[in-house]
Parts: C-alpha cells; sequence; structure tokens
C-alpha cells in the first residue's frame, strides 16, 4: 500500500502547478431546478462539501467550468439528491444526462474514462456520508475484530478486482488506477475507524461493560496501515473521515479509551488536542474543515468564534480562511441579537431540576400535550422548525400544547435560547438535565432525534408521533386523542 502511495504522490506533484480548466456540460429531462449544486476542491482540498452552483436555462443545459491543478473528483447534486461523481482532470471536457421523473434521479456521464466513470457511479450511489456511515455500521454489527477485518477486506479485493480490470483493459491510465485505489483504500480505513468508534459507544451503554481491547488493537493497527500524516489524505473525498478516526482514536487513548470522560472536555480543548494528534498540513486542513461543519446550514454555536481564532492564531497565513471567516461572521451576528422568547413562549419552571418524563408531565396536568425532542446541533431538528406555523394552527385547533425538549448540555444554554429566538419557537421549554436525558432514552427508546411524542393528561398516546412535516399523518394520529 506504502508504495502505491508514494506513486500517488509522484503523479500529484507531477501535474504543472499551472491550473487547467475542467468543464462539465449538462443537460436535464424532467423538472428543472433553478439552481444546480456540486462541490470542488477547497484550497485544493476535499471533503469541505462546500456546494457551489450551476445556473440552468429554460431547457435544462447547465455549464460547470473549474480550474484544476490535479485529477480530483467532483459530485453533483440536483434539489441535493446526488446526480453524478464524477473523476475529472485538468484541461478535459465532460458531458452530463440527468434524468428527473417522480423525483428519482439517474444519470449518465459521458467523456475521458467513461467505463471508470460509469463503474464510480455504480460504488457512489448516495451521499458520499451516506455511503461513508452505513458502511461503518455494517462493519459495527460484526461481533470481532477479525470478522472487520476480513469483511472489509472482502469488499475492499471486490472494489480493487474491478478497477484493475478497468487497468488492464487499458479503460484508465496507470495513474487513475493508482488513484482510484487509494480512493477505496481510504474508504475502507476510515469506515473500520468509524466502526470501532460505534462499538465503543454501544460499550459505554451497556451495563455488562464489555471488553474493548481487541478491538482498540485493530483501531492502533488501522492507522498503522494507513498513515494520517499522509499528504494525500487531504485529497481524498474521504479524508475528512479517515482523519476524524484517526482524531477519535487518539483522543480515546489520551484518556485510557474510557469515552464518559470525552464529555468533560470542552470543544476547544478537543480542537486544541487535536493538534498534538495530527501533522501538518493535515492538521490545518482537519482543523479548517471541522469549522466549516460547525457553521454548516444553520447551524449556530458560539464555540466557533473561539475556534476561529484559535485557527487564525495557529494559522495566521492559512489558504483555508478566506472559506471560514464569512461562515463564522453569520454566528457572530446571530449572537449580536437578543435572545427575548417570542411572544407566546416560556420556559417550564424548574425546568433544570427535572429528573424524569413523568415528572415533566406532572407540570402539565390534564393536558395534550405534543414534544418536540430536538438539540441545537441537529440539522434534521431544525429543517422542521419551518412547518411550526402550520403545526401550531393544528395544535390550537384541538387544544394540544406544544413542549420543546432540548437534550444540549450546560455549556449550549446561550446558544438554545438564541435559537427559540431566531426560530420563533411558541410554546413550552425545557433543557434536559443529564437525569431527563438518561429518562428519555431508558422510557422512550430515544436512540435519535428529532423525536415527537403526544400526550394526553399523563398518558403516552403516540411515543412515535409524526413529525411537522407529515401534517397529514399528525392529524390522523390527533383525531385519535
Amino acid at each position: 500500500m506504502k508504495s502505491k502511495l508514494l506513486l500517488l504522490l509522484f503523479c500529484f506533484t507531477a501535474f504543472s502547478i499551472i491550473a487547467k480548466p475542467v468543464i462539465i456540460k449538462g443537460k436535464i429531462n424532467g423538472k428543472h431546478p433553478k439552481d444546480l449544486y456540486y462541490t470542488a476542491p477547497v484550497n485544493g482540498s476535499l471533503g469541505f462539501n462546500l456546494y457551489y452552483t450551476a445556473k440552468v436555462d429554460a431547457k435544462g443545459n447547465f455549464e460547470i467550468k473549474a480550474d484544476l491543478t490535479e485529477t480530483t473528483f467532483i459530485d453533483i447534486y440536483y434539489n441535493y439528491q446526488p446526480a453524478g461523481a464524477l473523476i475529472v482532470a485538468p484541461g478535459s471536457s465532460y458531458s452530463i444526462v440527468i434524468n428527473e421523473a417522480d423525483g428519482k434521479v439517474n444519470h449518465v456521464i459521458k467523456g475521458p474514462n467513461a467505463e471508470a466513470q460509469k463503474w464510480y457511479t455504480g460504488v457512489i450511489n448516495d451521499h458520499r456520508e451516506s455511503v461513508f456511515i452505513n458502511l461503518g455500521m455494517k462493519l459495527a454489527k460484526l461481533e470481532t475484530p477479525s470478522a472487520i477485518t476480513e469483511e472489509t477486506k472482502t469488499l475492499e479485493s471486490t472494489d480493487v478486482a474491478a478497477i484493475t480490470k478497468l487497468y488492464e483493459s487499458k479503460a484508465i491510465s496507470k495513474q487513475l488506477y493508482t488513484i482510484l485505489l487509494t480512493e477505496r483504500s481510504y474508504l475502507y480505513a476510515a469506515s473500520v475507524g468509524y466502526a470501532i468508534l460505534v462499538k465503543h459507544i454501544y460499550a459505554e451503554r451497556d451495563p455488562a461493560n464489555p471488553d474493548m481491547s481487541e478491538f482498540d488493537s485493530l483501531w492502533k493497527t488501522n492507522y498503522t496501515s494507513h498513515s494520517p500524516a499522509d499528504p494525500l489524505v487531504s485529497k481524498s473525498p474521504w479524508g475528512t473521515y479517515f482523519l476524524d478516526g484517526y482524531k477519535n482514536y487518539k483522543l480515546y487513548e489520551s484518556i485510557g479509551f474510557d469515552g464518559k470522560l470525552i464529555n468533560q472536555l470542552g470543544e476547544l480543548e478537543i480542537m486544541k488536542r487535536n493538534k498534538t494528534f495530527l501533522t501538518e498540513p493535515n492538521a490545518e486542513y482537519y482543523s479548517a474543515v471541522n469549522l466549516f461543519f460547525s457553521t454548516f446550514g444553520d447551524k449556530k454555536d458560539k464555540i466557533v468564534l473561539s475556534q476561529l481564532a484559535y485557527f487564525k492564531e495557529q494559522y495566521p497565513k492559512s489558504g483555508y480562511t478566506k472559506y471560514l471567516q464569512p461562515r463564522i461572521d453569520v454566528v457572530a451576528d446571530f449572537y449580536k441579537n437578543n435572545a427575548n422568547l417570542p411572544e407566546g413562549a416560556t420556559y417550564v419552571e424548574d425546568y433544570a431540576n427535572i429528573n424524569t418524563f413523568d415528572d415533566l408531565l406532572k407540570k402539565f396536568p390534564g393536558k395534550k400535550l405534543y414534544f418536540d425532542v430536538w438539540a441545537t446541533w441537529c440539522s434534521p431538528c431544525r429543517a422542521e422548525f419551518k412547518y411550526k406555523d402550520e403545526l401550531y394552527k393544528l395544535l390550537k385547533a384541538n387544544n394540544i400544547e406544544v413542549v420543546y425538549i432540548s437534550l444540549d448540555r450546560d455549556d449550549k444554554e446561550e446558544t438554545w435560547k438564541k435559537m427559540i429566538s431566531h426560530y420563533g419557537l411558541v410554546g413550552y421549554h425545557v433543557r434536559a438535565s443529564r437525569a431527563l436525558d438518561e429518562d428519555l432514552n431508558e422510557k422512550l427508546n430515544l436512540k435519535g432525534i428529532p423525536r415527537y411524542i403526544l400526550t394526553n393528561n399523563g398518558n403516552i398516546t403516540a411515543q412515535y408521533a409524526p413529525p411537522p412535516s407529515e401534517m397529514d399523518k399528525l392529524e390522523k394520529e390527533i383525531s385519535k386523542l
């Protein structure tokens, strides 16, 4: 593997430093979105998921142009659905036809390395994050480290055989052959790291306290065979996930593999530790990607203001700062505004001392309630807030109160209150204590959020109530009260 990585390093550095344009011309058959989104390297690195836009004309035509210095990957999205994962080289031109019917999307890519493009489209058949998580969760279900190793080898061998066949049939060059082998290798290494992290999280919740030492040995080996110091990591679309896994391993190692202690570390402290775990230039790259994701969408966590200040102190001339600063500025403006509760909203009295869901229900005797369990860091939770006006009309018509339960920790108190104000969340608000959080997990099998619950006079009538975005289903559920 090391020889392949060295060869790939030679391939990358052999490119001219002068950027050459890559042009992708496309046609959409079906409904035309106003804009088509795509990702491309940021400061020469992948993994940021910074979405650029390509205008679509009345006939469904669009064009993407990017100046590149090396072969890389560009992902295209139709209404945020995957619509093409392209392997592109500087100075080359490609065409893509995107077909949309009844909300379903498929595509056909033409241009250099057409057979490789077809194969790659088959293996990247979802959002990259979903591909990575699904593979990691599949591995996490295996019982032993040896089973994880064998399954990973089997899956990677299948991909290597397909890539080798393309190379031996002269469908791809030696350079692209090496790039694809390395891309696959980092995906599987990243997924093994994620699988073991998931194993640790499950173990921490298991009263039997299972021995994780053999999995920790595999964790360590995973980053011996794949170096987190390799400068090519940032060139891989899986580089961020790979480094995140290594950071998790080193963080666990530094605290004696007791994951419960991680919750006691602040996010800025973890960022500082990450810098000691990683070498340059990957430490700078990883810090930048994490800051970028900390401001993704409408997420607004105040800690990023301190994190950016630390980043700029460490890397005063970083090429990533120009991508980060505008996003951090939005967060700074958010915290300049007040956090007054919107009219019609109130905090539940003494919420910090509510330790069980039953105790919370006792605060509302004889009431019909709709609970929204959320957190400021939860993107799907925040996405549901755009349906709140319709929700409030439905609940009011049926004499139902809404109670928002936030799972944010103590250090997110200000962020929580700002979010309530920012989204205009009318109703009752609780920020769950640790005891209430644990009780919700135990009593309601709360494995993920957002989560919605209907109760009537202290009794749960719908443990998995429909979300605001499914108003028709929610209305039918409410009619049963």
